[in-house]
């Protein structure tokens, strides 16, 4: 989208947060942050003028990522009915998976179609009305197509007439990141750090107030890394990798904290302080489920008979020094390595360094 901010129809977004269902009143409010804005500009040091806008949203103001966010999901709503109209067919990573058809970053878009002029009339059709009723360009200099093997050549530049924009065969980089991240994160990660430096150093930023760099710093941060967290790929991202790598660690570290023990499970559940381990050892129970059913409810008190009856004596051991609330409380899930039960940070990384 060319100008993506800039170009925002005011009457689309009202009429937008009304369709979504949002309160007369908290329209309103919003709709007058979003109308009663004016700019100056600094001519030779000082301030000097005043232009009102009537349309667009305030760059750098926190509010305005989230409403174009709605508003992009007015083009999203488009291709959404697309598909169901049949008119659209997006991609699939594997074939038991939904079909994506599109995917939104900030003002760019990725549309996923198959090769043929029905389609491709569809998606020019479906921007033509997303442009008539929203006030958004497109920009056909940096609108680009990429076909799959297989395509030939002769209706691929049918297809790109159809589209008037430019083909091109991969994507290998994006925002100056690359697509694909490889073993070492090194370069990628240094691409990012050199953009931001730039950025931050452009002719543009020197003339800012220090509370105009400060949000343009915090606006680059977020949005940048988002896509190098995302790639635009299909494989998991290298921070959900890390993040999935470390269930084990969080397993490991999780106690549930009993209060009238009717969601805890007997078995399956980590409930005991034991030192080799938050798991009871005897191998089976039959007859309860619940660690509820192993407390006396009245008296606010373990049942001692019934524990000594069914678990082995380490069990029993572990079971009857866990304390009891004179309340019957819910049962909570706590962190066992700290002394309030939160989790931290410098626990867990003990944890890991205590495992390795």
């Amino acid at each position: 989208m060319s100008k993506a901010y800039d170009r925002v129809e005011w009457n689309f977004l009202e009429k937008l947060l009304l369709k979504l269902r949002f309160v007369g009143r908290w329209v309103d409010t919003e709709m007058d942050c979003v109308t009663t804005v004016s700019y100056s500009f600094i001519a030779n040091g000082g301030v000097c003028g005043s232009v009102t806008p009537s349309r667009g949203l305030r760059q750098g103001d926190p509010l305005s990522p989230y409403i174009y966010i709605l508003v992009a999901n007015a083009f999203s709503g488009l291709l959404r009915k697309a598909m169901v109209d049949d008119s659209l067919h997006g991609a699939r990573a594997s074939r038991k998976v939904p079909e994506i058809s599109h995917l939104l970053f900030a003002n760019d878009n990725l549309l996923f179609a198959r090769a043929n002029r029905r389609e491709c009339s569809k998606i020019v059709e479906t921007l033509n009305i997303y442009e008539a009723a929203s006030g958004q360009k497109i920009n056909y200099d940096k609108s680009e197509v990429s076909f799959r093997k297989g395509v030939c050549t002769s209706l691929q530049e049918e297809l790109l007439e159809i589209l008037a924009m430019r083909r091109v065969d991969s994507y290998e980089k994006y925002l100056v990141i690359p697509t694909i991240v490889r073993r070492s994160k090194r370069m990628v990660f240094m691409a990012l750090k050199d953009r931001i430096w730039k950025k931050l150093n452009g002719w543009k930023e020197k003339l800012l107030f220090r509370a105009g760099k400060e949000i343009l710093l915090k606006a680059m941060i977020q949005a940048i890394p988002n896509y190098l967290e995302s790639r635009l790929g299909f494989a998991s991202s290298y921070s959900w990798q890390s993040i999935w790598s470390s269930k084990t660690l969080l397993k490991e570290g999780i106690l549930w904290r009993i209060g009238d023990g009717a969601t805890v499970n007997i078995l399956c559940d980590p409930w005991i302080g034991s030192g080799t381990s938050r798991f009871i050892s005897t191998p089976k129970i039959d007859a309860f489920e619940i660690v509820g059913k192993l407390i006396d409810q009245e008296i606010r008190e373990w049942n001692v008979a019934l524990i000594s009856s069914i678990f082995n004596d380490q069990d029993t051991c572990c079971i009857l020094p866990i304390p009891l609330s004179s309340r019957s409380l819910s049962d909570t899930v706590t962190w066992a390595f700290s002394m309030d039960g939160f989790y931290s940070v410098k626990t867990a990384y003990m944890l890991g360094k205590s495992c390795n």
